[in-house]
């Protein structure tokens, strides 16, 4: 398997238009996101980007109730 050299690009800009810049430059790419924090830790100010996910808890529910049946069905 060949070894491809890898970009660091860092983004930085609104969030509102995070979306945007992803769809149209990092779609269909190879993308590993890397804490900004490992690589800034000197700036001051800097915090994480933690966003808790809305649906969570749905897929939770959801795959349960899936893993549930599946199970009763086999059984």
């Amino acid at each position: 398997m060949p070894v491809i050299p890898m970009k660091l690009l860092t983004i930085a800009g609104p969030l509102a238009q995070f979306d945007a810049v992803v769809r149209t430059c990092i779609i269909n790419q190879e993308f590993h996101p890397e804490s900004a924090l490992q690589f800034m830790k000197d700036i001051k100010g800097l915090r994480p980007f933690d966003l808790s996910n809305p649906y969570t808890a749905l897929l939770h529910s959801t795959y349960f109730s899936y893993m549930y049946r599946l199970i009763h069905k086999l059984c």
